[in-house]
């Protein structure tokens, strides 16, 4: 139990800063004109990457303030349980920098594959950890599959950069900062 209280706090400032972190990198996709397919892969690519350095940082930090190892055999199974959709995500990126597969599944198609597979990684890192973050898993799944029915309504969405910008900050960011203010707001006094 004492386990899940440490997770519990390393992840509100996680959450915190990949929120942010997306946030920023969609308005500013948006405002510096990142138009091209392949451009959008790469600067989201890139955004994931910070994030997660970034992540690992904040985790890194929070393990020497607490005078425990950062690579624990609990750390060990949640990578393990995450990693193939993490890496499946990535490879699906690679494979949209291909102008074929962008252009018959449209870019908007790619933030939906992320949200569904990042929502099935937190899923899977739930079972080593409290409910809570199972459910945002789900949040994301079923995100994902609202979104594949508004692109198969409406068509002009699927080739849109500033769209897949949008859908990316709202639910990579937005669904983050909404997490950390659920995480700060429930945590638990100490008495």
């Amino acid at each position: 139990m004492e386990r899940t209280a440490i997770y519990r706090r390393a992840l509100a400032p996680v959450s915190l800063v990949a929120g942010l972190i997306g946030v920023v990198s969609a308005t500013g996709g948006i405002l510096l004109g990142v138009r091209s397919a392949r451009g959008f892969v790469i600067w989201w690519v890139v955004t994931g990457m910070i994030g997660l350095g970034m992540s690992l940082l904040l985790v890194r930090k929070q393990a020497l303030h607490e005078q425990e190892a950062i690579w624990s055999p609990p750390t060990r199974r949640v990578a393990e349980a995450v990693s193939p959709a993490l890496a499946s995500g990535l490879i699906i990126g690679i494979l949209f920098l291909s102008n074929e597969v962008t252009s018959t599944l449209g870019i908007a198609m790619l933030p939906v594959l992320w949200m569904l597979l990042f929502g099935c990684a937190l899923h899977s890192a739930g079972f080593f950890m409290k409910r809570g973050i199972r459910l945002v898993g789900w949040i994301y799944i079923v995100t994902a599959l609202i979104e594949t029915g508004l692109l198969a309504r409406f068509s002009s969405l699927r080739s849109s950069t500033i769209a897949a910008h949008g859908i990316m900050g709202a639910v990579f960011g937005g669904y983050h900062l909404a997490w950390c203010i659920y995480l700060y707001l429930t945590e638990p006094t100490e008495k």
